[in-house]
């Protein structure tokens, strides 16, 4: 509920049901209100050192879910005493949406502090029947200007949320890295399919493999390295290859170039664990022990320690030629959230912005500024958009439902980054659709495959091969295109995708008709559901849809049904088998 105790309190729009009232803690106060376009943007100042308390109350209309930027599997209206987030540079970013069964959004925000940490609560209130979103900024400072962006509520969710982002794309100053080709083409990924038991000898035979069915890179993740065994992270720290596994590493990235393939490499530079030979020498970095992961963290906020982790990194692409880093395990600097600094930093987020600072200007001065840097969710602040240029969705291994929303929700912040899929994996003996399933879930992402290709069943080589074939041919479409999607609260049970041209990508995965309106020449239908059809909405004919060619494929790439001069009208039921891929090109 609005505080009882307030410096200030203001309505900023007034008609049900889309009233917001907004307060602040005292000692604070609103200091202006102007329109910036399609947002409305609201100023406070802090009136004295210690947390800055915004609130927003939205009636609650008829709303069905809350989208925020680590929603997960928290996508419905939760009570208020359920719902918290504390978000910095490394961990989601101060942002939502509320919307009703309609799409139609009622309340969405950003708050104009991306880099220091915010606490969010946010859900239904028992006592004000309301909808309550609290943002705390726990460190401000007397006199601290802050800002806070809300998109005129009555508007489809998905271009509230992108009002909001267009705004505090207008905050982040760095300009953004630059993405390699390589970036948007399919990948191998070694973690669900090896896990930490790699080789080269075995990475070699894969990437082969990989580099048949038109995969373009091959990320090497966790267990390349010195002691990465175990699930454990003990030995993280020196950064130097396993010699058992990889005798010559350099040579082994070289035997996979050849093959046509680039190299990304999995580190965790943050983790230095009591196994490595620099632990001794470093600890002092790191003072803070993580026992669930066996290593200690890297203080960020002390500048040796920054140095450290720069030249862990580039020399890991100086050294091996390796093409890019998969950098994770970021959010575990956030353990020192609450610990004070000993460096010339503050505060864990700030500190995190300057060593990705440093490390892409060390890139650069390498002459590698094209190199891929991944991050995965939750690292999706458009504050460090600027400092990798590929968003990997959150870990979901076997689950397309998970992996389908994370992309969206990632693509929805994505601010230039190109979003990947989380690495797919399936049940090798189970029937063609279920590797099909997997990859049409994740067709408007960069698609990611991890499973053991030397052993594949030639059904599901010959799926893979066929989706990935109709992916590269609309991939412009899918991943650049005009992204509209069904409601966050059913997992995006409809997405779709369009080019200026008229070409439409639709991946179709729960119940609902599809619409073809006159200016859709070419139609790419995914039958994600568990049905053997689509239904087709051309409207009346009066709009002019003129006549159709229609192929259907099974998953396999098998061709179940070509059809040319059909002249559809209204709802119309177009059979395609589960899984399936539908053409539909105007004649």
């Amino acid at each position: 509920m609005l505080q009882e105790s307030v410096a200030d309190q203001v309505t900023l729009w007034s008609e049900r049901p889309y009233g917001i009232r907004l307060a602040v803690s005292e000692s604070a106060a609103v200091v202006g209100i102007r329109d910036e376009g399609p947002v409305r943007v609201v100023e406070f100042e802090a009136g004295a050192d210690g947390p800055l308390l915004v609130t927003l109350q939205v009636p609650l209309a008829d709303a069905v879910g809350f989208w925020n930027a680590n929603s997960r599997y928290h996508r419905t209206v939760l009570p208020d005493w359920m719902c918290k987030d504390v978000t910095s540079l490394v961990n989601s970013a101060p942002v939502g949406c509320l919307y009703d069964n309609a799409g139609t959004s009622l309340l969405a925000f950003g708050l104009g502090e991306l880099v220091e940490e915010v606490k969010m609560r946010f859900g239904v209130s028992e006592e004000e029947k309301a909808f309550v979103v609290h943002l705390t900024l726990l460190r401000a400072t007397a006199g601290q200007r802050v800002r806070l962006a809300l998109a005129a509520p009555g508007g489809d969710y998905a271009g509230a949320i992108d009002a909001v982002h267009t705004w505090f794309g207008a905050l982040v100053e760095v300009p953004s890295m630059p993405v390699p080709r390589f970036a948007t083409e399919p990948v191998y990924s070694t973690w669900y399919s090896f896990g930490q038991d790699v080789d080269a000898a075995g990475l070699e035979e894969e990437g082969a493999h990989a580099a048949a069915l038109g995969l373009k890179s091959l990320f090497v993740d966790d267990g390349w390295q010195r002691y990465g065994y175990g699930r454990g992270y003990a030995g993280c720290g020196d950064w130097v290859p396993d010699e058992d596994k990889f005798p010559d590493f350099r040579a082994h990235v070289e035997r996979l170039h050849a093959l046509g393939l680039k190299v990304v490499l999995w580190v965790a530079p943050l983790l230095l664990g009591p196994k490595a030979d620099c632990f001794e020498e470093l600890a002092h970095l790191a003072p803070e022990f993580k026992g669930v992961l066996a290593t200690n963290i890297v203080d960020p906020r002390l500048p040796e320690a920054r140095r450290f982790l720069v030249e862990a990194c580039v020399r890991l692409v100086r050294d091996y030629g390796v093409d890019g880093l998969k950098i994770d395990f970021l959010d575990e600097a956030m353990v020192y959230k609450a610990a004070p600094s000993t460096g010339d930093i503050a505060d864990v987020g700030v500190a995190m912005q300057a060593w990705m600072g440093d490390l892409v200007t060390a890139l650069a001065e390498l002459g590698r500024p094209d190199a891929l840097i991944e991050f995965r969710q939750p690292y999706v602040s458009p504050s460090i958009a600027p400092y990798g240029n590929v968003l990997r969705a959150n870990d979901c291994p076997a689950d397309a439902i998970s992996n389908r929303a994370s992309i969206v929700d990632a693509r929805l912040l994505a601010a230039g980054r190109v979003v990947h899929s989380d690495m797919m994996m399936w049940d090798p003996s189970g029937e063609p659709h279920v590797a099909s399933r997997q990859l049409l879930n994740a067709f408007f992402s960069v698609p990611q495959i991890s499973v053991r290709l030397a052993t594949l069943p030639e059904p599901h080589r010959r799926a893979l091969e066929f989706v990935l074939a109709q992916w590269e041919s609309v991939k412009s479409v899918a991943l650049r295109g005009e992204l509209r999607a069904g409601l966050p609260v059913e997992n995006y049970p409809w997405i779709a995708a369009r080019s200026d041209e008229g070409v439409r990508v639709v991946g179709v995965y729960g119940a609902g008709s599809v619409p073809v309106g006159p200016d859709d020449t070419e139609l790419l239908l995914l039958n994600g559901t568990a049905q053997d059809h689509l239904v087709l909405d051309f409207g009346r004919p009066s709009t002019g849809i003129g006549t159709l060619d229609i192929e259907v494929f099974e998953p396999d790439g098998t061709r179940v049904r070509d059809g040319a001069g059909i002249r559809p009208g209204g709802l119309f039921r177009l059979p395609v088998p589960r899984c399936g891929i539908a053409r539909v090109r105007r004649s």
